[in-house]
């Protein structure tokens, strides 16, 4: 088994290994919702079979293929690593905080369910560069001050909707699903 074959082979194993690895941490009536060890180890271990391939890659002469691969890992690096070990979603009884970090966390959410007049789950239809539709889910919190506040629904408000779900229950505040699923 040559190096490239081993280095697909472990990047597949990484792919595998980081889908839905979110864990739960309850402490007292407060859930927090955040990414797995391992999930953050493997993206770290991914990172680093990229980095060392591409290396490898430059040291033999093959300076393009080499030097694209550095410039992948250390993108992907550089965007994935900070936000599995930062994001988290924390849901109390009074509020929910969901804290993204990295570069492409846009949405970042401090909600007193208290403030929360009713919820509407909505679903967004994107089209990539080559015609492959993308679904996006968001909870849109409208407030008594009439503000309406959008939360992206990625995998750690997915695994905490349950939780989140039934503190509106519990304040009997509407949930409307027009996602359309």
């Amino acid at each position: 088994m040559n190096l490239q074959t081993v280095m697909r082979c472990l990047g597949i194993i990484c792919l595998l290994l980081i889908c839905g690895c979110v864990k739960k941490t309850v402490k007292g009536d407060v859930s927090i919702y955040s990414y797995d060890l391992n999930t953050i180890l493997m993206v770290i271990a991914g990172f680093i079979a990229a980095l060392g391939y591409g290396v490898y890659r430059v040291r033999q002469k093959e300076y393009w293929k080499g030097g694209f691969t550095v410039l992948i890992a250390l993108g992907v690096g550089g965007f994935f690593i900070p936000s599995f070990c930062g994001d988290s979603l924390k849901i109390t009884p009074e509020r929910m905080i969901l804290t993204r970090v990295g570069f492409a966390s846009d949405k970042s959410a401090d909600l007193n369910f208290d403030d929360i007049n009713h919820v509407t789950i909505t679903m967004k239809e994107t089209r990539g560069r080559r015609g492959r539709k993308n679904k996006n889910y968001y909870l849109n919190c409208s407030m008594n001050s009439g503000e309406v506040k959008v939360v992206p629904m990625g995998e750690l408000v997915k695994e905490g909707l349950s939780d989140i779900v039934d503190k509106l229950q519990a304040r009997q505040i509407m949930i409307v699903d027009n996602s359309g699923s």
